[in-house]
């Protein structure tokens, strides 16, 4: 079966930055103690960064949405989740803010919100029409 992937996900620059500030705010006290104490502290900065750079890895650049026969599969990292098109019931779109990227917001099985927000959000919403035709749009 053949999958679409032309959508993959809008990562935020802001979280990124926030997240990278983050880290090195974390690591300059074990920077200061490398100085102070000696080697091994370099070993856990090295791995320290590593999980960092793999989180960022996981949740920002695997994030994507795959329009299959049946099912709108969304992939987080490790995870993903499948979504029957018969189960979507209204899908409004969402405009972006300063720190919010632009997206849809999908309602699954009248309860479950699922926030998607791809890079072509023009050729997303046709394809998601197209998909599911019985769904109410707030386009």
């Amino acid at each position: 079966m053949k999958t679409d992937r032309r959508f993959a996900h809008w990562h935020n620059g802001f979280f990124l930055f926030i997240l990278t500030g983050v880290l090195i705010a974390a690591c300059v006290p074990l920077i200061l103690m490398s100085f102070e104490r000696g080697g091994y502290y370099i070993l856990w900065l090295a791995l320290y960064g590593a999980v960092f750079a793999f989180l960022v890895w996981l949740l920002i650049v695997r994030r994507k949405y795959i329009f299959k026969e049946d099912c709108l599969t969304v992939v987080t990292g490790p995870v993903s989740r499948k979504y029957l098109y018969e189960g979507i019931t209204r899908i409004r779109y969402r405009k972006g803010t300063r720190f919010r990227c632009p997206g849809f917001i999908i309602f699954y099985m009248g309860r479950e919100k699922i926030t998607v927000q791809p890079l072509k959000t023009e050729e997303f919403a046709q394809e998601i029409k197209k998909r599911c035709p019985e769904a109410e749009f707030e386009l």
